[in-house]
């Protein structure tokens, strides 16, 4: 896949170091600005990274997940119930795995992936612009990855609106290619494409609908993640192993132990203020 794709921020803001970075400076203008970028780390890994089955999409998937729990601990918990910063649909793991599923569709033809022209804004198969008269025929504009941004960095509210900018990414290319001469390979694409949709689209409605789905909207409104606060003698027992770890050095061979008195006493009336609180 050319690496020239278009991501959302510039190379040097698609990493959590710099992120932290941004943090640190206090770059930041408001909360939501900082979880945006936050969740565009992971949308740019998924809209890069379009192999089906790539390690990375996977590490994205997981990674934001975990944020999203840290988040709604400290961050959302403490500001309810102002709405801080847009929240994810609730089922949006449902929605990544519908489009994994296009992505491992391939061509009868040539056995290429199917969903390889509907993955990136048009303009990005066009030298950044749009071909002649596609505006006048397509009135929304709109691709697989767009999708995977707006689904990543809290735009969808509902099931439904997800689902209508899918079939949308088929109907443009219908519309825009259905009476050119060079057009039926792509309708063609966008058939192909659209069969399968349609079966992974129709799972995910049948699950906003059913008992299910209204189960797991229930559980993202009460989702809470409790942290137990640990007694005195489990604090004992990890200041016990802090003092008895030592390590050696490589020149002289003599054994040192890894931690200053003083500060295993600090770490510990510390860690029992947070455990008394």
């Amino acid at each position: 896949m050319s690496n020239s794709i278009q991501l959302w921020l510039p190379p040097p803001l698609n990493c959590i170091v710099n992120h932290r970075f941004r943090l640190d400076k206090n770059q930041y203008e408001t909360l939501a600005h900082f979880v945006l970028d936050l969740r565009r780390i992971f949308s740019n890994c998924l809209q890069y990274n379009t192999d089906y089955g790539d390690d990375f999409r996977n590490a994205a998937v997981e990674c934001f997940a975990c944020a999203e729990d840290l988040l709604h601990f400290f961050v959302a918990k403490q500001e309810f119930p102002a709405l801080v910063y847009p929240s994810v649909l609730y089922c949006w793991e449902k929605c990544i795995n519908a489009i994994n599923s296009l992505l491992k569709v391939k061509n009868a033809d040539d056995g290429h992936q199917t969903a390889w022209y509907f993955l990136q804004p048009v303009t990005f198969f066009c030298s950044g612009s749009y071909p002649e008269g596609y505006l006048e025929k397509v009135h929304k504009p709109i691709d697989l990855g767009t999708i995977t941004q707006k689904l990543i960095v809290g735009c969808y509210n509902s099931v439904g609106a997800f689902v209508a900018d899918c079939r949308t990414v088929v109907k443009n290319c219908k519309a825009y290619y259905a009476d050119r001469e060079d057009g039926e390979i792509f309708v063609r694409r966008a058939e192909r494409l659209e069969e399968s949709m349609e079966i992974y689209l129709g799972e995910l409605v049948m699950f906003d609908r059913s008992p299910d789905g209204n189960e797991a909207k229930q559980k993202v409104k009460s989702k809470c993640i409790t942290i137990e606060k640990p007694d005195k003698i489990f604090l004992e027992d990890i200041m016990r192993d802090l003092r008895s770890t030592t390590y050696t050095d490589r020149v002289a061979k003599v054994a040192h132990s890894c931690f200053v008195s003083s500060y295993i006493h600090h770490v510990y009336n510390l860690m029992l203020s947070v455990s008394d609180s």
